[in-house]
This record gives structure tokens, sequence and C-alpha cells, in this order.
């Protein structure tokens, strides 16, 4: 009997995502998150060729859909790194073609934390702007690939961009008036 229920691979962390999902499978679970957080599972290593078909077979022969959870460690969108923005930038962009490909419809990215360092009583607008910025490049992109993006709230994180609904739903409007496609 399949379970109408959906459960991250998160659960099975410290084996590969593949060894998740069969087990996953072996409880009855037809919906799985797939976290991509390595060493559990690398977004470039499943987009190489015959990685992401065998994943989609599987996720086919075990009859279960998914959706992408980006990874969220090490990545970060208000970084005040350009360089660590670009890398975070570039990896999304690989979950949304992944998703695309293994036919998840849902992506979720975590917008990030504001930064200590930004001139003060200016830390959530200038870590907002950042985290903006991002995610008006990745819109069209998961559009084009029929994906939807997804932000994770964390109130519990003192210091999350997205620590209410009102936070939430300022970032989706502006992200969608930038992109008009929402």
């Amino acid at each position: 009997m399949m379970l109408n229920v959906s459960v991250s691979t998160s659960i099975y962390l410290s084996h590969p995502v593949e060894i998740a999902l069969t087990r996953l499978h072996e409880l009855g679970v037809s919906r799985a998150e797939l976290f991509l957080d390595p060493p559990h599972a690398r977004v470039d290593t499943l987009l190489e060729d015959g990685a992401w078909q065998l994943l989609r077979d599987t996720l086919v022969e075990y009859d279960m859909s998914v959706s992408v959870h980006g990874p969220s460690y090490d990545l970060h969108m208000c970084s005040p790194n350009p360089g660590i923005r670009n890398e975070t930038k570039r990896q999304y962009a690989e979950c949304i073609d992944l998703a695309a490909k293994i036919g998840a419809r849902i992506v979720v990215f975590h917008a990030g934390t504001r930064y200590p360092g930004d001139p003060p009583g200016q830390e959530d607008s200038t870590s907002r702007a950042r985290a903006l910025a991002t995610l008006r490049d990745l819109a069209p992109i998961a559009q084009e690939r029929g994906v939807v993006i997804a932000l994770e709230n964390c109130p519990f994180a003192e210091n999350s961009i997205v620590r209410t609904a009102e936070m939430l739903a300022g970032i989706i409007s502006e992200v969608c008036l930038a992109s008009k496609k929402c």
C-alpha cells in the first residue's frame, strides 16, 4: 500500500539519495522531497548523462512523485560575497534543470539570512536585496522549464529574511513584479 504522504530523503542523509528513495519506496511512500545537499546528493552529479535518466526511471518504477530541495548548508543567496551568491545561483539553476528533467514541478530554496556586517539598521533590506536579485535571475529559468520555486520559511532563525508570512509575501510580490510572470 502506497502512503499518500511526502517524506524528505534527508531522513537518510548519511546515505546516497538512491538508497534513500529505495528505503522510502519499501516503506510505501509515494511522494518524496529530494534533498540535494552533499554527500547525500549532488546536483551536478545527478545532472550527468545517465544519472538523471536513471533517477527518473527509478521514480517511474517506484511510482513516486518528487519535489527538489536545493542545497542549503553552504550556499547563501544573501551572502555579501558575490562569489558565494554566484555559486548559489549556479547550483540553484542546476536544481531547476534537474527538477524539469525528472518531472518534479517544485524546487525549494532557502532565501537566506541577513548579514550582521551590513550597515547598522539596514541588515534586513540589504540582505533582502541580494536575495531578490538572485531570485529575479532564477525566476525566468524556472518559468521556462515549468518549475515552481518555493521559498522555505525559517521562523525559528532569528536572522532569516523569511521569518513571517508577510516577509515571504513581500519577496514573492517583488520577484513577480520584476518577472511579470506570476
